[in-house]
């Protein structure tokens, strides 16, 4: 029974949305490792009330993809696709393209920004930051029709 209290504890923590960090080993606190500790999530402010932190209100995102500005949005590049072929972002986030197929690819703009990327094989990335709102086509120049699309908002 006593082998199962530790257990139930970390299935109960988590039951209740919580993290349990537990260590094992001697209490040796010289160790290289840095410690690591569980964060709670981020908070958002109730619908119609504004965030000190941000001075922005609650409720929906204007976006599909529910980024705050600066965030990473994922695009994955697999079966000679962009997989999702249409994302949201908003101005001032990062938009990054992986590889993740065993054939090479770029990313080129061909309407609504300029940016063009080096040709880069499987587990390369490229990214780009859009300034302005609008629409950016895009495509992979070596192989015709795996073309993507970002919509930018503010």
């Amino acid at each position: 029974m006593p082998r199962l209290l530790p257990i139930l504890a970390v299935a109960l923590t988590l039951a209740l949305g919580g993290f349990a960090v537990t260590g094992c080993g001697s209490d040796d606190s010289s160790s290289d490792a840095p410690a690591t500790t569980a964060a709670a999530p981020p908070t958002t402010p109730a619908e119609g009330q504004e965030d000190p932190a941000t001075g922005s209100s609650g409720g929906a995102s204007a976006d599909a993809g529910g980024t705050q500005a600066g965030a990473t949005v994922s695009v994955s590049m697999k079966d000679i696709a962009f997989d999702p072929k249409s994302v949201t972002a908003k101005v001032g986030d990062k938009v990054e393209w992986t590889n993740d197929d065993d054939v090479q690819h770029n990313v080129v703009a061909d309407s609504g920004a300029d940016f063009k990327s080096d040709i880069f094989g499987k587990g390369g990335t490229y990214a780009y930051t859009p300034e302005t709102a609008g629409t950016i086509d895009y495509e992979c120049t070596l192989h015709p029709g795996m073309v993507g699309k970002i919509i930018v908002v503010k």
